[in-house]
């Protein structure tokens, strides 16, 4: 994962310096005028850009507000509300939770629908748990 990681931020180092300029600020004033061989370390090191670019997977994946996820135990079919993510102390998904509603009802009120591992988006057909998000970048 980490050879993976690091390509993807070696290809959206500028972009990713824009984040870390607005999260990390005392670290980014620190490497802004660096080689761009010390900014992707210094990006793969960040917690906060770990977090920005797991929220940013699971978006591409389908699982953001108003996607469209699957049970995997019994295929009922959930419009997401929002996502609850728990990161470890290194800024690694610990724990993923999804809330929304069922595709049959959208009326109903939002509420806790369970883990991520649990379900399917359904545009990617992705199953993924907390920890494997990263693997999804390329």
């Amino acid at each position: 994962m980490s050879h993976r990681l690091k390509s993807y931020i070696a290809r959206l180092r500028t972009e990713l310096m824009s984040v870390f300029m607005m999260a990390e600020p005392e670290v980014w004033e620190q490497v802004r005028n660096a080689s761009p061989e010390a900014q992707i370390d210094a990006l793969f090191k960040s917690s906060a850009i770990r977090r920005f670019i797991c929220e940013h997977a699971l978006g591409q994946a389908g699982y953001e507000k108003d996607g469209i996820v699957q049970r995997l135990r019994n295929g009922v079919l959930y419009q997401l509300e929002r996502l609850s993510i728990d990161w470890d102390q290194n800024g690694y998904p610990a724990n993923v939770l999804l809330f929304g509603r069922p595709l049959s009802n959208t009326d109903d009120a939002a509420a806790f629908l369970g883990r991520i591992s649990d379900f399917v988006s359904v545009p990617a057909g992705i199953p993924i748990s907390g920890p494997e998000i990263l693997d999804l970048v390329k």
